[in-house]
């Protein structure tokens, strides 16, 4: 009914019921005589764990994906009866000796509203057809709304730390401006999700950087001296990228959601951008554009913890974001200003719209920052927060890259311009390099 077998789904929430404090997580490749991360190259890291990513060769049942509050949990192998799957819980069966329970029934429609996006009308419906089918001493919730209740208190694992209502303009939990902005941020459990990822790749992640550390090729921030000096003043450090982004649900809507995530630096990067390996921080839902002043206030600054015997110490090494979120984050005019680079000091001219002429690439002094000069309208929230100010904020490869001013000048070169008018000559790829360029761009 919901794309699985009984006994897969009875494995699963068994997992889900067991009690964290309660359970030893174990490491996911742990055989002495075997490891995954044995014998890598560098190339190797990129492409390893493929099957992870194919839902149809592998049926590992990812629950962060179904449940906001749950944490991916593996897939054990299981030999109980599905009898004992009750244990020592509360949880009572759906009805008269149904191998179901009412906490499973209705985890499983959970996961079914999440899958297909169904609307909680929807649900209801559903849940009134159970209730109409199945024998009359069935505990089949009355609304979705019960469903989420029942979830959420039988789930051992809760993310979610802090749920803030409040007006974006005064920022106050009672508006008292008149504006009536009501806005949402979510404040989640970083150390939770940080505990379950180092209980899965502790072991990986401390072989790939000490196999990045041996390279002098530039592959990953690793080879960087930015952090190798980081490594040698913190040996115990936890290094982080954080990543935001903003977009509207609906055409008509005016709301906007932006959540701020982490990625663990150390985690090969198959393994570093997996879905289920991200760690969400925190989310904005207001029709106003994010303050980040507020926001980083309220999240989660876990700064040091203890797990396993080790002490860690998390470092923020790098920011990513598109260049609208980067300039705001920056607390810089946005593009096209006249001074909106945030590398360089190259000022825009006029004539008819802002344009940026070639000239020869100087570095921007770091203390426009501090003095907010140069297009810095103020202070940025991220000078306490990154062990780089500004160096840590790096460009984004989507839209710099793969898109945008790369692609641009390949447009350029390819059909010629002049730097100089009064040069007669044009700035050309010949055709021997636009052949080439054909023959890597064909896939």
């Amino acid at each position: 009914m919901f794309g699985k077998s009984n006994r897969q789904r009875l494995k699963e929430f068994k997992e889900l019921l067991k009690n964290k404090n309660d359970s030893d997580i174990e490491q996911v490749f742990n055989d002495d005589n075997f490891s995954i991360a044995d014998n890598f190259v560098a190339e190797d890291y990129i492409d390893f764990m493929d099957d992870f990513d194919n839902p149809d060769s592998n049926d590992l049942f990812d629950i962060r994906q179904q449940y906001e509050h749950v944490i991916d949990l593996q897939d054990f192998e299981e030999e109980e009866d599905a009898q004992n799957v009750f244990g020592n819980t509360n949880m009572t069966p759906l009805y008269d000796n149904a191998i179901l329970s009412d906490v499973e029934f209705s985890m499983g429609i959970m996961a079914l509203a999440r899958e297909k996006h169904l609307s909680d009308a929807t649900i209801n419906d559903v849940l009134n057809v159970f209730r109409s089918i199945l024998p009359e001493s069935n505990k089949v919730p009355a609304t979705y709304n019960k469903v989420k209740t029942i979830v959420e208190t039988n789930s051992p694992y809760n993310l979610l730390q802090k749920n803030i209502i409040f007006c974006a303009s005064c920022k106050k939990d009672i508006c008292v401006c008149g504006q009536v902005d009501k806005s949402i941020l979510l404040v989640f459990d970083v150390q939770l999700q940080l505990e379950e990822l180092l209980s899965r790749y502790q072991d990986i992640m401390d072989k790939y950087r000490n196999d990045m550390l041996q390279q002098t090729d530039y592959m990953d921030i690793h080879q960087s001296v930015y952090y190798r000096n980081t490594l040698i003043k913190y040996p115990n450090m936890l290094p982080f990228a954080i990543y935001t982004d903003g977009g509207r649900y609906t055409h008509t809507g005016a709301f906007e959601g932006w959540p701020v995530v982490l990625f663990l630096l150390d985690l090969p990067p198959k393994l570093r951008y997996k879905y289920s390996n991200i760690i969400f921080a925190g989310y904005w839902y207001s029709k106003r554009k994010p303050d980040w002043q507020f926001i980083f206030e309220k999240l989660d600054r876990l700064l040091r913890f203890s797990f396993n015997g080790r002490e860690y110490r998390m470092k923020y090494l790098q920011v990513v974001a598109d260049i609208p979120a980067r300039q705001n984050l920056l607390s810089m005019i946005n593009v096209p200003g006249y001074n909106c680079c945030y590398n360089c000091n190259i000022k825009g001219q006029y004539s008819g719209h802002v344009f940026f002429p070639y000239a020869p690439p100087i570095p921007r002094d770091p203390r426009t920052f501090i003095d907010c000069t140069d297009g810095v309208k103020g202070e940025s929230v991220l000078q306490e927060r990154i062990e780089s100010f500004p160096g840590g904020v790096v460009i984004d490869v989507m839209h710099s890259v793969y898109r945008g001013p790369i692609e641009d000048d390949i447009k350029r070169l390819i059909a010629g311009f002049r730097r100089d008018e009064a040069v007669w000559g044009l700035i050309k790829f010949n055709q021997a390099t636009v052949t080439k360029l054909d023959e890597m761009m064909t896939f």
